[in-house]
């Protein structure tokens, strides 16, 4: 096995999952034997997860790359929110689909490109137009304060690209399901 982004996501994954089936053997009071095979799962996911980031703390300048890719990213999404601002129009948080949070699933799609390409390939998101108004400035705000973090620092290694992706990631979720609990984005 290497040591990739998406393997280190797997990893992730692998061990959340290993860990509930720990809870939920551990509810059930199973026999020790089965106790004990199960720990020896969650201890196993959890030294793989420890070996990427140790991997990914290691210093590297190729991580930059990711970091300008963020950057181009964010400020394409902004340029085009302006455009259609200026259009009089509104982005569509459907995106052309049924999907009511689907610009936030591209979004987050391409910087997680931007990520496992180890910002070689910068994907272009297009954001379609509605003529239904909406309260979008949490999301432009996003896309500028991560312009402004970003333009300036650095990624020292690859641990701190994946850690940036994740923190954003969830923030742009949030800032998508608060929308959507606050009735923002209109149904």
């Amino acid at each position: 096995m290497g040591y990739t982004v998406p393997e280190y996501f797997e990893a992730n994954r692998r061990l959340a999952k290993t860990i509930s089936e720990a809870q939920r053997m551990e509810n059930q009071r199973p026999p020790y034997c089965q106790a004990r095979m199960v720990s020896d799962r969650v201890e196993n996911a959890a030294n793989r997860v420890s070996e990427f980031i140790e991997i990914f703390t290691w210093e590297t300048r190729n991580t930059d790359l990711i970091r300008t890719a963020f950057v181009d990213i964010a400020r394409n999404l902004r340029r085009q929110i302006v455009c259609l601002r200026e259009n009089g129009c509104w982005p569509d948080h459907f995106n052309g689909t049924a999907n009511r949070f689907q610009l936030q699933e591209d979004v987050s799609v391409a910087f997680l490109k931007a990520l496992y390409s180890n910002g070689r390939h910068t994907p272009r998101i297009d954001i379609k137009s509605t003529d239904v108004a909406w309260d979008y400035s949490r999301i432009e705000q996003y896309l500028l304060d991560m312009e402004r973090q970003l333009r300036h620092a650095t990624f020292d290694n690859l641990l701190e690209a994946v850690t940036y992706y994740e923190k954003s990631d969830v923030l742009l979720r949030f800032i998508f399901k608060f929308l959507d609990n606050e009735k923002i984005l209109l149904k």
